[in-house]
């Protein structure tokens, strides 16, 4: 279990898949029993199981996208309000706009795999609703058991791609319009218009959820709030994301670059502060744990290379070697 201060880091593991760890936030019943309130016990579990499921493939999307553009990804976390995933893409705009929007790419999928049995149901308008489930209670349990997971495996993976479109932090759209901002205005601009659009965003949603009386909506639109509030002050310490492309793993906090301002005499550093601190010294830990295993790695790959030759090299050695060229190369070609 992490140690850490916030709850959004409390999990637990539920095994390693394709080279993914996969945990579990200890908040996600929040959303089983929120589902369960509504909905009882037969529609209320299917919808939760439907969830985790949907979540997961998206999850897998972002970190599938990453490696087949020469990243790679090797967490996901689901939580109450969906999944983070704990990416590194390949260190362009192309690599991470293909990182980031591989997620709800997988979701359009699923919708286009059941839209031929929706489309017969006459309960389709319902299913494209993404604030109100498609069917009452009553008409779930009068209907077949496939027919339902049709039905609203299509309606949970239509709201999870309209949710994800959103240009507010930390959803996809949200992260696809920082990376075009910040490439072509630049990182401090880009973050700014980013932030400013989450913040109204969030209010847009907030109002959307006192309108329609929706308590999952008006979460989302606080955390909306949380996120932008958490990236302003992040910008008047000058950090603007570039090392920490999908740093919205609350698993590993907020902070993903090591801090480079002095501690402020005048006072002492709050518990977020502390919090951040905290994790930034994790984090580099484990990073200089990683480099010294890639280095070995790339020892051991140069030592095969040198005795057999190239041809005795594997596909994820070649890759690995040159990703090792690369930043090798760009050590070499940078200042000072």
């Amino acid at each position: 279990m992490n140690n850490s201060l916030s709850p959004f880091g409390w999990k637990f593991s539920i095994g390693t898949w394709f080279s993914v760890r996969v945990y579990v936030s200890v908040l996600f019943p929040l959303a089983i029993f929120y589902f369960l309130w509504l909905f009882g016990p037969a529609m209320g579990g299917m919808l939760s199981g439907l969830l985790f499921v949907s979540v997961l493939l998206h999850e897998f999307g972002h970190i599938f996208g990453a490696r087949i553009t020469g990243g790679f990804g090797d967490e996901i976390l689901i939580w109450p309000l969906g999944g983070l995933a704990q990416l590194s893409p390949a260190n362009n705009t192309r690599g991470k706009l293909i990182a980031t929007a591989a997620g709800p790419a997988v979701n359009l999928a699923i919708c286009l795999l059941l839209a031929p049995f929706v489309y017969h149901s006459p309960y389709l308008s319902n299913a494209f609703m993404p604030l109100v489930a498609p069917i009452s209670r009553e008409t779930f349990e009068a209907a077949n058991m496939l027919d339902n997971v049709v039905l609203l495996g299509f309606h949970m993976n239509f709201a999870l791609l309209m949710l994800n479109l959103l240009p507010a932090c930390p959803l996809d759209g949200g992260q696809m319009l920082r990376t075009t901002l910040m490439a072509s205005m630049g990182n401090s601009r880009g973050m700014d218009w980013s932030v400013k659009v989450g913040f109204a965003v969030a209010l847009l949603v907030l109002l959307v959820a006192i309108i329609n009386n929706h308590v999952l909506v008006m979460s989302l639109a606080f955390l909306f709030f949380f996120t932008a509030y958490l990236d302003m002050q992040r910008m008047k310490m000058g950090e603007y994301f570039e090392d920490s492309f999908m740093g919205y793993d609350f698993s590993q906090g907020y902070t993903s670059l090591e801090r480079t301002e002095e501690a402020t005499p005048q006072r002492q550093p709050g518990l977020i502060a502390r919090w951040r601190n905290k994790r930034a010294t994790e984090k580099r830990r484990r990073l200089e744990i990683e480099a010294r295993e890639n280095e070995l790695k790339v020892d051991a790959i140069l030592a095969k290379l040198h005795d057999k030759g190239m041809e005795s090299l594997t596909e994820a050695e070649k890759r690995q070697l040159k990703r090792a060229s690369s930043r090798y190369k760009d050590k070499d070609q940078s200042p000072g």
